[in-house]
């Protein structure tokens, strides 16, 4: 069975990963194009226009910025009171 600090090491290795990919959502809306594309989420061909690209950058920026807060509220979360061992941050 692994240590609390492993778990609390682990939990920190994934949010700093999701922090990573909410920032190249924020900063590199072509790349996050290209990735939902790839991942078969994309507009479909008869649609797929430089027009609908460029507006599809909106919502990958705005779902960007809310799984970054979202991420950095969790890291804080988890290198404070869920290392402390308080009740409330176990759920």
């Amino acid at each position: 069975m692994r240590s609390r600090a492993t778990w609390i090491t682990w939990l920190q290795v994934v949010l700093a990963a999701l922090l990573a990919y909410a920032l190249v959502l924020v900063f590199a809306g072509a790349v996050a194009a290209q990735l939902f594309s790839v991942l078969g989420f994309g507009p479909s061909e008869s649609i797929d226009s430089a027009a609908v690209r460029d507006y599809l950058k909106l919502p990958f920026m705005v779902l960007g910025a809310v799984l970054a807060g979202w991420a950095v509220m969790m890291m804080h979360i988890v290198r404070g009171p869920l290392r402390d061992g308080s009740p409330w941050a176990r759920r």
